[in-house]
């Protein structure tokens, strides 16, 4: 049975949208916030649900660098490639 989430952001209802098999920390489905001290030690504030949509729209804003990509989102293509 899936589980039916809300997107923080854009209010959307959307059901989990990365499969369990995937084990790669850097594929999200949301992010955590955090407060970090002086000592870099962090806390979390709080969580956010994110739709596929909006995620797609965090990761291009964080991912500006072609070098480097800091977050991946879930391309279900990419599985469709390895099954074919």
């Amino acid at each position: 049975m899936a589980m039916a989430r809300k997107c923080d952001r854009c209010g959307k209802f959307y059901e989990d949208y990365i499969p369990e098999n995937k084990d790669n920390p850097k594929y999200i489905n949301g992010l955590s916030t955090v407060s970090i001290n002086k000592e870099r030690k962090f806390y979390n504030v709080d969580l956010v649900d994110l739709c596929e949509d909006c995620l797609k729209e965090f990761a291009d804003w964080v991912n500006k660098d072609p070098e480097y990509r800091y977050v991946r989102t879930f391309d279900k293509t990419e599985d469709k490639k390895k099954e074919e």
